[in-house]
């Protein structure tokens, strides 16, 4: 499925990424692309403790990103 998106992805300091575009002025974002044997403890990761759960979508994506950033 990767093939699709070639020209669109991106290794950061050994970690792949997703560029997607910007819309209407925004910048371009990077998407972080967890491999698939690591998906599962991923997403338990970004829903356990203090700052999981369903806390709404700005707290949820702020602890995936603090997630990635650490997978770094």
């Amino acid at each position: 499925m990767l093939h699709r998106h070639w020209f669109q992805l991106e290794l950061v300091d050994g970690v792949l990424y997703r560029r997607w575009s910007g819309k209407e002025g925004k910048p371009a974002v990077l998407q972080l692309l967890v491999p698939a044997t690591l998906r599962h403890d991923f997403i338990s990761r970004a829903h356990t403790g203090m700052c999981g759960g369903h806390l709404g979508v700005r707290r949820t994506l702020d602890q995936v990103q603090l997630l990635a950033r650490l997978a770094t």
